[in-house]
């Protein structure tokens, strides 16, 4: 995706790993009893887990905007 925001919500059993990045912007993994986020540069932010007990494997690219993953 380009330009935008995009939130992604998504049953916690069903996820393995999530991939974050932007170039301008934030990404964000939260569930219900965390919340992470990992900025690279004043800029941009990539985000990498692994730590999910499903098969399901989220990645998100945007160059503009924040990605968001909620962990339900």
């Amino acid at each position: 995706m380009g330009i935008g925001d995009l939130t992604v919500r998504v049953p916690a059993a069903e996820v393995g790993s999530v991939r974050a990045a932007t170039r301008i912007g934030d990404a964000s993994l939260s569930g219900k009893s965390f919340v992470s986020a990992q900025r690279r540069m004043l800029l941009g932010a990539r985000l990498a887990w692994d730590e999910g007990p499903g098969a399901a494997r989220i990645s998100i690219g945007l160059r503009i905007g924040d990605a968001k993953v909620v962990l339900e």
